[in-house]
């Protein structure tokens, strides 16, 4: 305990509030966001789970795509006609 006591302080700060108002009722409630790593635990045991499902990776790009493919909804790729690379490219809105 000692040896993680800034850590375990830092768990209990809040970060932010974020103020709802209820379109019903007019109802304000304060949700407040305190300090944590979940959202980098959650990324790294998706990653651990595309390396399993794979049984391992032997080539480095294809890994790194792979993992951004997976981990960013807003990536896409594309193959250059010239050379066969991959690149990552940021999808295009159908909308606009």
């Amino acid at each position: 305990m000692s040896n993680w006591k800034v850590e375990i302080i830092n768990s209990f700060c809040i970060s932010k509030a974020e103020y709802n108002v209820s379109k019903d009722t007019g109802e304000i409630t304060v949700e407040q966001k305190r300090i944590n790593n979940a959202l980098m635990e959650n990324r790294n045991a998706i990653i651990k789970l595309v390396t399993k499902a794979a049984n391992g990776y032997r080539n480095w790009e294809r890994f790194r795509n792979r993992c951004m493919l997976v981990l960013e909804k807003d990536i896409d790729f594309e193959i250059d006609k010239d050379d066969g690379s991959v690149k990552m490219v940021e999808k295009m809105d159908p909308d606009n």
